[in-house]
Parts: structure tokens; C-alpha cells; sequence
């Protein structure tokens, strides 16, 4: 650690395991400038939850405090002030959908709200995605201005964050824009994150990423990605040697192709088979949806087939009498358009 203290650099790991307990925060403490320290790193290496977003709670409570004292001795608001703001305006920015703004902290117990869809809840209600999004998020906004305290702008400057399963937790419209939105947040910081999720590397360049795999022998290699890997609908990507799924249809889909399959590919079929098979390919013409289009597309086209399937029914169900007098009804059409 100590290039990293003589250079001041920053860097930071995240475990997988990101939460925050129901302990309050001491009575407010003074801010003063850090500087780069082992704790920054340990908890990505300690297999535990990471201490640090009870810690970031105590620095929010020393922020109000500061904002009140300088506001009680009829300054306007200053840095403090502007610093709790632009925490809550980044949580707001990442959480897409979700609506978490600034609330208010209590000066006797010291429990930080936070406003919501569904009003103001103690910090430590949230979600356990928005918990993870605002712990991690907010350790390094906090280490940043606390290290680099004398710059206009710290989120400005370059960091390193080593995380475990960035896509922890995350609502999937989250993950999707997770990537894009730090990128704007904090431009010159450096993300090595791991992930299970095409969501967050759907659109990624190739180069960025790095996908690793056992040979036949055991040994970790690195994967090839190219660059249509990490394009298209996510069922595809998963379809890639990035994820390596064969298919993105469930089991039971599955295991009804296996056998349908097997019946179709029979001379003859038995009674009970034939009842099987046609069973089998009602439910695999719902089951398996469209290759492309929304949901609402998917069930438009599910029903417009049903549709025509009843339309035929109908028409072969119809008397021979009615099937005849239309027959002729449309010769008679046809006869004329050649007179």
C-alpha cells in the first residue's frame, strides 16, 4: 500500500456481500482530509460483509451536521450542502424508475431518511439492491472527496474499484444502464468488476472484456471474445461462448422438445402416443414465443395463430351443405370475373 499512500491513488474493492446494519451512527465528528489506506482493498479479500457502508452513514450523519451548523450561523449552504445533494442526484441517476432523494437525519437517534415511491424510510429499509447501489457508490464519492477535499470537482479524478459481482442485487433495467451511467458519473475511474449478467455487458466493446474458462486439462484460459459476442438481445448473447447456454428455454420447454422430437421422428405411432404428440405440440407452440418483438407483440401473434387455427376448425366443422353453398358462391365470384 505504500506506492499507493506516497502517489495518492485510490483504490477500492467490493465483496460480493454488500450490506448495511441497523446501528446507528455516533454523535457527528469532524471531516478531515484521508489518504489512501489498506482498508480500502481488505474487505474484496476478507469473505465478509463490507464494514465500510455502516462507516458511510456516519460521514452522511457529519455532512448534515456541518450543513446545519454553517446554515444556523446564517451562512448559505456550502460545501456540505452541495455534497449531500450531489450524493443523492448520482443514487437518483443510477437507480433508473426508482425515486431516492435526500431526506432527513435525525439529531437525537441520528436515522437517516431517505425519500421514496413510498415515502420517507430509514436508510437501512430500502431495497437490498438500492442498499448495495447506494453502499458501494457512496464509499467511493466519500473517499474521493475525502482524499482529493481540495479539488472543484473530485469525481473527476482517477480511481481504481476492483468489485465482486457488480450485478449483485440489481434490478435488471439497473444493470442494463449500470455501466453507461457510471461511465458518465465518474469518467476517469477505472471499474474491474466480475458479473454473471449479459445485462451488463450487453453492448460492451470487446476489448473490455475479459471471460476466463477450464481447459479439458483444468487450467484457466482466456476466452476469445469477439465482437458479436457482446451484441443483440440478451438471450443471444447468453447463447455465446461468454455464457456458454445451449438455449435460453427452461427445462420443461426443453425436456418437451426432447420428446417431441422422438415422436415425430416415429413411423407409427400409437394411439396414446399420437394424443401425446399432439398435447406436446399445442404446448410448444406457446411455450416457445417469437424469436423477436415485446410481450404484448409475442401475445398478438400467439393470438392471431389461435385465431386462424379456430377459423380453420370452424370451416372444416361447418355442414357439407354450407362448405358446398359457399364453394359455389365463390366459383360463381370467379366465373364472373372472367365474363
Amino acid at each position: 500500500m505504500r506506492p499507493l499512500e506516497a502517489e495518492n491513488w485510490l483504490a477500492l474493492g467490493f465483496p460480493a456481500l454488500r450490506t448495511v446494519s441497523w446501528e446507528r451512527p455516533n454523535v457527528p465528528q469532524n471531516i478531515d482530509k484521508a489518504l489512501p489506506c489498506p482498508d480500502d482493498l481488505i474487505p474484496l479479500v476478507a469473505a465478509v460483509p463490507d464494514p465500510r457502508l455502516d462507516k458511510l452513514k456516519q460521514w452522511l450523519v457529519n455532512l448534515d451536521y456541518l450543513n446545519k451548523h454553517e446554515q444556523s450561523i446564517g451562512g448559505p449552504g456550502g460545501r456540505s450542502e452541495k455534497l449531500l445533494n450531489e450524493f443523492f442526484d448520482i443514487m437518483g441517476k443510477l437507480s433508473e424508475g426508482l425515486t431516492i432523494r435526500r431526506g432527513e437525519v435525525n439529531p437525537l437517534t441520528r436515522e437517516i431518511t431517505v425519500m421514496t415511491d413510498d415515502g420517507a424510510l430509514p436508510l437501512e429499509a430500502v431495497s437490498q439492491g438500492t442498499t448495495s447501489l447506494i453502499g458501494w457508490v457512496g464509499v467511493l464519492l466519500q473517499r474521493l472527496y475525502e482524499i482529493y477535499s481540495d479539488d472543484e470537482d473530485p469525481k473527476m479524478r482517477y480511481a481504481l474499484v476492483l468489485m465482486d459481482e457488480i450485478d449483485a442485487h440489481l434490478h435488471p433495467s439497473w444493470q442494463q444502464s449500470l455501466v453507461f451511467n457510471l461511465s458518465k458519473v465518474f469518467p476517469n475511474v477505472q471499474f474491474i468488476a466480475t458479473t454473471h449478467s449479459p445485462l451488463i455487458i450487453g453492448g460492451m466493446p470487446p476489448e473490455q472484456i475479459f471471460r476466463f474458462a477450464r481447459d479439458e486439462n483444468g487450467k484457466a484460459t482466456r476466452v476469445q471474445v469477439d465482437p458479436d459476442m457482446t451484441v443483440g438481445r440478451t438471450d443471444q448473447i447468453l447463447t455465446t461462448p461468454l455464457f456458454g447456454l445451449k438455449t435460453t428455454l427452461d427445462r420443461a420447454t426443453q425436456e418437451g422438445i426432447k420428446r417431441y422430437q422422438e415422436l415425430i421422428g416415429k413411423i407409427r405411432r400409437s394411439h396414446e402416443e399420437e394424443k401425446e404428440f399432439q398435447k406436446l405440440r399445442k404446448i410448444l407452440q406457446f411455450r416457445i414465443p417469437p424469436a423477436s418483438g415485446s410481450l404484448g407483440e409475442r401475445r398478438a401473434h400467439i393470438k392471431a395463430r389461435e385465431n386462424l387455427v379456430r377459423n380453420a376448425k370452424e370451416k372444416l366443422s361447418a355442414p357439407e351443405s354450407v362448405r358446398t353453398t359457399k364453394s359455389r358462391k365463390l366459383v360463381g365470384k370467379v366465373m364472373k370475373k372472367r365474363k
